[in-house]
């Protein structure tokens, strides 16, 4: 069964820990337009050979190459991704140890709060449904999208480059290195700009309710 791991300090959550798939930083910066792919590569091989033990944030960062507020905003996006993926587990076993730590990226967060935001992101997800019908969906691009794809953002033409008709909205996920919910949300946007169009779509895998 999958194990997950939740680290509090005073009452407030600072990390999690959740199996499966999770979106890659530099894949995602790229993708995003704030970092380009030889910068990527350079800052890897320093990780290699130079600075191992380095988080690719914290080195991406040391080496001028983005802002802090570009790791900020990826890591905030996973923690969500995560906690949302977990919230519905039905716990089987649970155990409680104190003094566990472990090395976190952001400050720690009113689990109030979180829990407002895991709803927000839900009803995010309700939006996109109706556009992309499901997770499992395969889009496929309008015959002269490349044409009138002008004023697309780097997300959105990150996105639009990955179709290929045999890519479903995970593996474009996968592809961009942005969340599930991130990739539904830009492709909804390319629908609606009537850039792609959605095939049938399989039964939801692990979307909320």
């Amino acid at each position: 069964s999958d194990v997950a791991t939740v680290w509090l300090r005073d009452g407030r959550l600072y990390t999690v820990s959740v199996p499966g798939r999770r979106a890659l930083l530099g894949v995602r910066l790229v993708s995003s337009g704030v970092l380009t792919s030889q910068a990527l590569g350079e800052a890897l091989e320093v990780q290699r050979t130079q600075l191992q033990g380095w988080r690719l944030g914290e080195l991406l960062v040391h080496l001028g190459y983005v802002e802090p507020s570009a790791i900020d905003a990826f890591i905030g996006e996973q923690l969500h991704d995560m906690l949302d993926s977990i919230i519905d587990w039905t716990v089987t076993t649970s155990r409680f140890s104190n003094g566990d730590r472990t090395r976190h990226d952001m400050e720690s967060q009113d689990l109030v709060q979180l829990l407002k935001q895991i709803r927000e992101r839900r009803k995010r997800w309700a939006a996109v449904l109706g556009f992309i019908g499901s997770e499992d969906a395969v889009p496929r691009l309008v015959a002269d999208a490349a044409d009138r794809a002008k004023s697309l953002n780097h997300q959105q033409w990150a996105v639009l480059c990955k179709i290929d008709g045999h890519n479903s909205v995970v593996d474009l996920a996968d592809e961009c290195g942005f969340t599930t919910l991130e990739a539904a949300e830009l492709l909804t946007t390319l629908v609606r700009s009537d850039l792609a169009t959605m095939t049938a779509t399989q039964t939801p895998r692990g979307v909320p309710t």
